[in-house]
């Protein structure tokens, strides 16, 4: 199957066109979100309400990680959903 990367953000160029299975872009994905983290504790807790994410931390260190299986478990579309929503938190500002 051919996959062809689509611009995350409206009016931006395509960045390549990438051929892989549907089952491997999934992974991709899966990675992507992974290696973005989360934008807010807010975020955090939504994900591990899900069961997305697991508190790693104490009452000391709030910290979470998200978990690949359950990820995995999860559409491309919501995978792709998920990373929008993080990377629109992690732009950066722009400083007047």
């Amino acid at each position: 199957m051919s996959n062809q990367v689509q611009p995350l953000t409206p009016g931006t160029p395509k960045v390549a066109t990438v051929d892989m299975t549907q089952g491997q872009f999934k992974e991709l994905v899966v990675f992507a979100v992974v290696g973005a983290g989360f934008h807010s504790m807010d975020f955090a807790l939504w994900a591990a309400s899900k069961g997305l994410a697991s508190h790693t931390g104490d009452q000391h260190n709030e910290s979470f990680e998200w978990v690949p299986e359950k990820l995995g478990e999860l559409t491309v579309e919501s995978l792709l959903s998920i990373f929008r929503e993080i990377r629109g938190h992690n732009q950066p500002q722009k400083v007047h």
